[in-house]
């Protein structure tokens, strides 16, 4: 069995025991030709782990690599870090569904 085929096997088990932190590790230290969507999905999860034990600056880190934004605007809400909640609501396109919840107002809450 070559490398690929024993880090694909070792990623699939890691994946079916939910070992995020594993799995991404595998991803990580292969050759480069890593699933984007298997990246996210990863960071995500380790981001849902740090965010159920209210770890929010961790999960922070995790949500910004795996490109989840409603999750992260929970995470910058709890740390009530407000200029990140900016910063987020400025980066999002015009009809992003976080809009209308309120962030898009956020300048004028921080008054």
């Amino acid at each position: 069995m070559n490398a690929f085929v024993c880090r694909d096997l070792a990623i699939g088990l890691r994946l079916k025991l939910g070992d995020w932190f594993r799995v991404l590790q595998l991803l990580k230290t292969g050759s480069g030709d890593a699933d984007d969507s298997l990246m996210e999905q990863a960071n995500n999860a380790i981001g849902d782990y740090f965010a159920d034990r209210q770890k929010w600056l961790n999960a922070v880190q995790y949500y910004v690599q795996g490109r989840n934004q409603e999750r992260l605007a929970e995470c910058y809400y709890m740390l009530e870090d407000y200029e990140g909640l900016e910063n987020l609501a400025i980066s999002l396109p015009e009809n992003h569904k976080l809009l209308p919840v309120g962030i898009a107002n956020f300048r004028f809450w921080n008054c």
